[in-house]
């Protein structure tokens, strides 16, 4: 619980608040006030010192988080991808939501997805070579989603990407020489 102030000064602070509130209790006694005035006047005194003795640190409170880097795997990349996959339009609400195109943000990662995945496959979606291979894969529809430069896609056509995405089979692991 340390607000990473030292705590020495913490401790100066409050007994400099301490001796602020004495100190004005006793000199508006002196000056003829009633004790029971003179003590409360002391205690707003001292209330008053110690809450500017926390406004000297305010920018390190007012200072943004710096969060750490986001790790692989995280629930913060579910969050992220299931907002991405939301409706790109306004007014998409629950009827209908499922043939709305989704936000450009769930488009680009699938096909970032799907490049990394075709990658472990020795194919690329960018190299025309690799199309008849491609459409043998995956099929010809999913493979024009992915290769469009368009972002009006629903969200049954990227299911059905990333469903013919995890058909393939794993990558052929590579065996080295000896």
């Amino acid at each position: 619980m340390s607000t990473g102030r030292p705590r020495a000064r913490r401790v100066l602070s409050g007994l400099g608040a301490a001796v602020l509130g004495a100190v004005t209790a006793t000199v508006l006694w002196l000056v003829g006030l009633s004790w029971a005035f003179a003590v409360a006047f002391g205690i707003v005194a001292a209330t008053l010192a110690v809450l500017g003795s926390g406004l000297t640190d305010a920018d390190a409170v007012l200072s943004p988080r710096v969060d750490p880097p986001p790790r692989a795997g995280q629930r913060s990349d579910i969050a992220q991808l299931s907002w991405s996959l939301r409706p790109a339009r306004a007014g998409s609400g629950r009827f209908g939501m499922r043939d709305r195109p989704v936000h450009g943000a769930g488009v680009r990662r699938l096909r970032r997805y799907a490049a990394q995945r075709l990658a472990g496959h020795g194919l690329d979606l960018a190299d025309p070579a690799h199309r008849a291979e491609l459409d043998r894969v995956l099929g010809p529809d999913v493979v024009a989603v992915l290769t469009s430069r368009g972002e009006d896609v629903s969200l049954p056509t990227i299911n059905a990407c990333l469903d013919a995405l995890d058909a393939l089979q794993p990558p052929p692991e590579r065996t080295t020489p000896r």
